[in-house]
């Protein structure tokens, strides 16, 4: 691949508005495995976020939480060939998704979850985070199947975790990392969803049958913005 080509693609985007709320969706293919988690590792060494800290606490806070869980994802990337395994898998649909809003929609990115909160791995809670240019910050998951489209699982844990009021949760420490953040984004008015998502086939169908989804229809509709990305590996 020529080292100024995308290791990304994207294939398709279809915009909706029902009501107040706009639905987009966007197939994305990674188009060289190796190369993006190279990509990857790059940016998780990028401690740029943690210079924007000017609390001497919750630096140092959140430069401990990030030391261990980054020693294992660069051991994670460092072992990527052409293959996508189960622990890596998830960690590439956060990151394709998350790139792809700020390069296509000129949302900022947060660090990936992953890397700030306490847990070290498998964090109970959302996966990523970006906030648009209206100040919508959004909440991502992100969903990796080896075999079958994961948009369904991906959808069902986003309302799971705003029936536990992950979001919530979330801000006191989304407000620390960036500055942005404030007390209208406890508003649903102020939020809005994005779920990432490995497709495998039926590609023409899968944004019909996304907005066909129960939960989408009584659930996440409310919200002014969602994003499906569907990412072909």
């Amino acid at each position: 691949m020529n080292s100024c080509e995308s290791p990304v693609e994207i294939i398709e985007v279809k915009d909706l508005i029902c009501g107040n709320c706009k639905l987009s969706y966007i197939h994305v293919k990674v188009k060289n495995i190796a190369f993006k988690a190279q990509e990857i590792l790059v940016n998780i060494l990028d401690n740029s976020w943690l210079q924007k800290i000017d609390n001497t606490i919750d630096y140092n806070s959140f430069l401990a939480r990030s030391e261990e869980t980054i020693q294992i994802l660069v051991k994670i990337l460092q072992e990527v060939g052409n293959e996508i395994g189960a622990e890596f898998g998830e960690f590439l649909i956060s990151s394709v998704a998350q790139s792809t809003l700020e390069e296509n929609y000129q949302h900022e990115k947060f660090p990936l979850a992953e890397i700030w909160k306490e847990k070290v791995k498998g964090n109970p809670g959302f996966d990523f985070h970006t906030i648009s240019n209206d100040e919508i910050l959004f909440y991502g998951e992100a969903k990796f199947n080896s075999k079958h489209n994961a948009y369904s699982k991906a959808i069902t844990q986003i309302c799971n975790f705003i029936n536990k009021k992950k979001d919530f949760m979330e801000l006191t420490d989304l407000k620390k990392i960036n500055s942005r953040i404030n007390e209208t984004h406890l508003s649903k008015d102020s939020k809005g969803y994005v779920a990432a998502f490995s497709i495998h086939n039926n590609f023409e169908n899968i944004f019909q049958t996304i907005l066909d989804n129960k939960k989408v229809r009584q659930h996440l509709k409310k919200y002014p913005e969602l994003f499906f990305i569907g990412i072909e590996v």
